[in-house]
């Protein structure tokens, strides 16, 4: 990975000239061929011939499939949608005076809000498991 890493830096930042945005783009190329790495790994591990049944093998692989892990579409869509908003604020509000900060941070606490909203509605059962998960309870409870 540091191979990877001084490799990638030294494109982003000497070959294209892209400077500090060369170091960032070179972090996020590491952190990506680490999470690709683990990925796999974690898949192996547990879809190795462990005797699972056909029903359990099936669930298994649908757990670990990527679709399953990405957030959905909407999700997504409202991040993007919400990061396009707090742009043009940015530069048309702008940052110069205190009413101007005030007017860019209400956008962005609307967006904030509105992303948060939308997010656990498309992902309220991810949710219920993973904080059923940390409590330790054994079954996932539903919060309607």
């Amino acid at each position: 990975f540091s191979a990877g890493f001084v490799g990638s830096g030294v494109i982003f930042m000497k070959v294209f000239s892209a400077g500090a945005f060369g170091l960032i783009a070179a972090n996020a190329f590491n952190l990506s061929t680490r999470i690709t790495w683990s990925w796999n790994f974690i898949k192996n591990y547990f879809l190795k011939n462990r005797n699972y049944s056909q029903n359990e093998l099936k669930e298994l692989r649908r757990m670990l499939s990527l679709s399953n892990l990405l957030p959905r579409s909407l999700v997504l869509i409202s991040f993007f949608l919400s990061w396009v908003i707090t742009f043009w604020s940015n530069e048309y509000i702008g940052w110069a005076t205190m009413d101007a900060k005030l007017k860019h941070a209400g956008v962005g606490c609307f967006c904030a809000i509105i992303v948060a909203s939308i997010t656990y509605q498309q992902e309220r059962i991810f949710i219920q498991d993973v904080t059923s998960l940390i409590r330790g309870d054994s079954q996932s409870k539903k919060l309607d």
